[in-house]
């Protein structure tokens, strides 16, 4: 009974076709039946006398680059056996060559190739805004990687079209500002390959005695002071200090006395 090796394609894969191969050797065809790599063992000849042979799948014998060799019967007396197959041309890889030999001997040349040597570069990527086009060779039957282009990029607001999509700095914004106290990011716009004004935000003001932020410097009613008392005759300002969002004791003030025959305001 025959058996089906694994060392080829099925029909509906391409490749060579199936092999089947022997339980045993059948003598004057000249072909290895059993698959084990040698022709005709165990059979016998004639000393001297040469015949055709193939070691590789019959049904790629003769087809394409595929051709018999011959072989030598070996020995010194009346029956003698089979030497090597040599000379013969067996199945290799497709080569996808300009030439369009069948290497593999299944009758078909370059098959399943995408390309074959010598075939013209493609074309590949785009020449528009920064990019450059480049082009895609052929391999060993296959295109390679788009060579020598120049992709797109992330878009910038510098006046060109980076990302090649025929567009200039499209929707480009950026936060501006800060959101440090009772701040509040805005938003500049690019235009024409530069940032706008920040439009949206809320800026820092002067500082306040409200426990805010509001000069937005990570600080809170720092250095918020304000006079006390009064200044008029001998009485003098002094000075509040702003804590936690109210103004504490006066301090440092001249605060009015009683009046005394003195030529001073008291």
């Amino acid at each position: 009974d025959a058996a089906v090796t694994d060392g080829g394609m099925d029909p509906d894969g391409g490749g060579e076709p199936m092999r089947e191969c022997a339980d045993s050797e059948t003598c004057d065809n000249g072909l290895d039946d059993d698959c084990d790599g040698v022709v005709e063992e165990g059979c016998t000849c004639t000393p001297g006398e040469t015949a055709v042979c193939f070691s590789g799948n019959p049904a790629g014998r003769n087809v394409g680059q595929c051709g018999d060799g011959t072989m030598l019967c070996e020995g010194s007396f009346e029956f003698g056996e089979w030497g090597p197959c040599e000379g013969e041309s067996l199945e290799q890889p497709e080569m996808c060559d300009v030439a369009g030999l069948d290497e593999d001997c299944d009758g078909a040349a370059n098959e399943d190739c995408e390309c074959v040597e010598g075939d013209p570069p493609l074309p590949c990527g785009t020449d528009e805004g920064e990019c450059v086009a480049g082009v895609q060779n052929c391999v060993l039957g296959s295109r390679t990687a788009c060579e020598g282009a120049t992709g797109p990029t992330a878009e910038l607001c510098d006046g060109l079209d980076n990302d090649c999509d025929g567009n200039v700095d499209e929707m480009l914004t950026r936060s501006c500002g800060t959101d440090v106290g009772a701040c509040a990011f805005g938003t500049e716009t690019c235009a024409d390959g530069g940032w706008g004004a920040c439009e949206g935000g809320t800026a820092p003001g002067t500082e306040s005695c409200d426990g805010t932020d509001d000069d937005c410097d990570g600080s809170v009613d720092e250095n918020v002071m304000r006079d006390c008392g009064s200044d008029v005759g001998a009485c003098g300002f002094g000075t509040e200090l702003c804590t936690s969002g109210a103004f504490g004791e006066c301090m440092g003030a001249t605060d009015p006395v009683a009046e005394s025959c003195n030529g001073s305001d008291d």
